[in-house]
């Protein structure tokens, strides 16, 4: 019996015996080598993230952080979005699988039609009649077909790196959980945020050397709100996490995570007290940059009868000040509060022993 090779099929090839092929098939990757992953949750939003590498010999954090028992780099896996475990497959879209199954069917093509090609030159390659006054010459014709590839994906907005195990992911915006260990990762993105507010303060310095004053006034706006806007939004993700565990209905939010009383409350809805981490003085100075905030983003940083008290000593129609410094002290606060929220999504009771994964 006659076999054929597929040379382009089988240098995938990782097992299998006779005719039955185990290929290890590659899927279409970012530029920076991340594959694409879709949480298998119709509910979760916004579903789609990025898996990236870890490193070849990685230590996972002795902070008690995974869920028990969670060993990175196998099954099971979690959305960093809803927090849903399942199986790699489960994460893989059908897109993906698509893509891989055009690229395994191209290859087939073109060594079947090498196969199909070379039988034929054997069959009809170049003969003579007995006679000598007659011959036939056959040589198979093809067009050159492109080699077989795979689409290529794009690359989220956010790329970050759990601090618990070292893998690498990407995803839209906010992430809640490590998807390869499960850790939560609310402070790792937290931390991204405060990176960016220290960039725009440190081009407001240059700004202001070339542009004037203005443009560093308005920079420094930009960096005071960007720190309220980020601090709203990871308190109502963490928010909505809870309420899916707990399955109770979901309340309406609307800007409710800007007031310090009105998020206590609804924190303690599912028991979680995060603004307990500071004290009377200090909850005190987070109203005021987060009423500074209001005159920044709605009223060009002017003072009025609405915003009065904000600062003292301001009549109205004249600029708060916005220093530094004070929106250093901002993200500092919200910080704590945000490193509260993130340790409530840690598993009650999971063990704080390191391990080594194998090379």
């Amino acid at each position: 019996m006659t076999h054929y090779h597929f040379r382009r099929l089988e240098s995938y090839r990782v097992g299998g015996q006779g005719d039955t092929l185990e290929l290890a098939m590659p899927v279409p990757t970012s530029a920076s080598g991340k594959v694409m992953r879709r949480c298998p949750s119709d509910v979760c939003a916004p579903r789609l993230f990025m898996l990236g590498s870890t490193p070849e010999h990685r230590a996972v954090s002795s902070e008690a952080r995974c869920p028990p028992g969670r060993r990175p780099g196998s099954d099971p896996w979690t959305c960093p979005y809803c927090g849903r475990e399942d199986e790699l497959t489960a994460f893989m879209p059908a897109e993906d699988v698509e893509a891989v199954t055009g690229f395994v069917g191209a290859l087939v093509a073109q060594d079947a039609a090498d196969i199909i090609g070379e039988q034929l030159r054997r069959a009809f390659g170049t003969s003579s009649s007995s006679s000598g006054g007659f011959g036939i010459s056959f040589k198979a014709a093809r067009h050159a077909a492109p080699a077989p590839r795979l689409p290529v994906r794009h690359d989220l907005l956010r790329n970050l790196r759990c601090d618990s195990c070292g893998c690498s992911y990407g995803v839209f915006a906010i992430g809640l959980f490590c998807p390869d260990c499960g850790a939560p990762n609310v402070m790792v993105h937290f931390e991204r945020e405060v990176e960016l507010i220290e960039l725009q303060i440190r081009l407001a310095g240059e700004l202001e050397k070339e542009y004037g004053e203005e443009a560093s006034y308005r920079i420094l706006g930009n960096s005071h709100e960007d720190t309220l806007t980020a601090f709203e939004a990871y308190q109502k993700a963490v928010f909505r996490c809870h309420e899916r565990k707990r399955e109770t209905a979901p309340k309406e939010l609307k800007n409710a995570f800007q007031n310090v009383d009105r998020a206590v409350k609804l924190f303690r809805t599912v028991q979680l007290k995060p603004y307990g981490v500071l004290c009377t003085e200090e909850l005190d100075v987070l109203r005021r940059h987060i009423q500074k905030r209001h005159v920044i983003g709605h009223n060009l940083g002017q003072v009025d009868e609405k915003f009065e008290g904000v600062t003292r000593g301001l009549r109205e129609g004249e600029l708060v000040p916005i220093l530094a410094a004070e929106v250093l002290e901002f993200t500092e606060l919200c910080g704590r509060i945000i490193a509260d929220l993130d340790a409530s999504l840690r598993p009650q009771g999971d063990s704080s022993d390191a391990f080594q994964r194998s090379p």
